[in-house]
């Protein structure tokens, strides 16, 4: 470790990475965080904290569409026509005798 780099202590550490300190400390066990002793105290390098963040993975957004119930866009469009006119809220939409059809259960 650089004798210059800024050690933060894990609550330090929870507040930055908006976790709780029983993660910060899982992620110390699992070799995530670079840490030191100072008497009682645990120090955890900042660059490890940054280095953790890096390797995260990119995030992506409309991918899971398809997946675990959620209908992909061309199945949701050619399965339900939508209806536009507004209803008051709290209100049933209309469902068409086609769709009660499709949903009725043999």
């Amino acid at each position: 470790m650089d004798y210059l780099e800024r050690l933060l202590t894990p609550r330090q550490v929870a507040e930055l990475e908006g976790c709780g300190l029983t993660t910060v400390y899982k992620r110390l066990t699992d070799g995530e965080y670079t840490a030191v002793k100072d008497g009682v105290k645990t120090l955890i390098s900042s660059a490890s904290v940054a280095r953790r963040r890096e390797s995260l993975p990119q995030a992506q957004y409309n991918v899971r569409r398809g997946i675990f119930g959620i209908p992909s866009k061309a199945n949701a469009a050619s399965n339900v026509t939508a209806d536009t006119s507004k209803r008051p809220r709290g209100q049933p939409r209309r469902i068409t005798a086609q769709q009660q059809t499709e949903v009725a259960v043999p």
